[in-house]
């Protein structure tokens, strides 16, 4: 802690040696705010909070924005607040004006774990807007969300190739990830865990920066309950993955060096694949025509050279 708070005195610190103090020593609970900052690029940065004039499409998100907000983590009481669930709603608001989107459900759940780190109104909107530009920058855009449904899809071929027989059983009995995985990519987990696992969490997804990391925690999610999941009928099959979540802060670094494991398992040439589906081509008509009619990951000639 330390030596990060050295980094810090700098005025400017040097990214990749905070990342690389996180890496060795864990993110500190007490500089979590700042080292998020860093490592999201927004330190320092001002924010432009300005709400420009409503129109009547505007004034339509608001109104779902509101009862978003008045839903957002009310077990903690600062959640139930006036002031935070006003700073909700604006925060919101400005987010969708200034990236031209509609509001959809779960841009609430991502900002929400900001306002437990210290940090102004503006810092929070400089975090919460990086995150997504960074991790989710298409999950949450257009009417059809459908980068949403194809990085659904793209989990269920990570599951065919990893876990084949749960992945077929889960077929054969219409589980899709749909049915229980939405909330986990659309919020980065931020929708299924209490804050102090999701800080946590976050804390190796903003470290690790890899956007695609949140496929590989979904996959050893489901991996671990494999054994009550191949043991239960369909419809206590689908309640079980429904009720998955994080235990607690602790649970993360298991989750997360199980998810390496994956990372490391899968060939690179569909990490590239899932790249393009989900951080690039957002309107890639021909990605989604070769993921309908080759529903398996595929692997390269010299991927199947390099395993012999």
């Amino acid at each position: 802690e330390d030596e990060l708070r050295a980094e810090f005195s700098k005025g400017e610190p040097d990214v990749d040696a905070v990342r690389q103090l996180c890496v060795q020593h864990g993110v500190p609970a007490a500089l979590r705010g700042k080292i998020w900052q860093v490592l999201l690029g927004v330190l320092n940065k001002k924010a432009n909070l300005e709400v420009w004039a409503e129109d009547s499409e505007q004034v339509e998100d608001q109104q779902v924005i509101r009862a978003d907000v008045q839903r957002t983590r009310q077990s903690i009481p600062k959640f139930k607040t006036e002031q935070v669930q006003h700073d909700l709603e604006m925060l919101l608001v400005v987010y969708c004006k200034r990236r031209s989107v509609k509001y959809t459900q779960g841009l609430n759940e991502l900002l929400a774990p900001f306002f437990d780190l210290d940090l102004d109104t503006g810092s929070i909107f400089n975090c919460f807007y990086a995150l997504v530009q960074k991790f989710l920058p298409n999950t949450l855009r257009g009417h059809d969300l459908k980068t949403l449904r194809r990085s659904l899809e793209l989990f269920k071929l990570l599951l065919r190739y990893h876990r084949p027989t749960l992945a077929n059983l889960l077929e054969q009995a219409m589980v899709n990830p749909d049915l229980y995985a939405t909330s986990w990519f659309a919020t980065l987990l931020a929708g299924d865990n209490t804050l102090p696992v999701v800080h946590a969490l976050w804390d190796e997804v903003i470290v690790r920066d890899d956007p695609l990391l949140i496929f590989f925690i979904a996959l050893a999610l489901v991996a671990r309950s494999s054994h009550a999941i191949l043991a239960a009928s369909p419809d206590d099959a689908a309640t079980l993955l429904r009720s998955i979540k994080i235990a607690s802060p602790d649970d993360v670094a298991a989750i997360v060096k199980a998810a390496a494991e994956f990372v490391s398992a899968t060939p690179k040439s569909f990490r590239r694949t899932l790249h393009r589906a989900t951080m690039q081509d957002e309107a890639n008509a021909q990605l989604d025509t070769l993921l309908s009619s080759t529903p398996l990951v595929t692997v390269t000639a010299q991927e199947v050279g390099a395993e012999r």
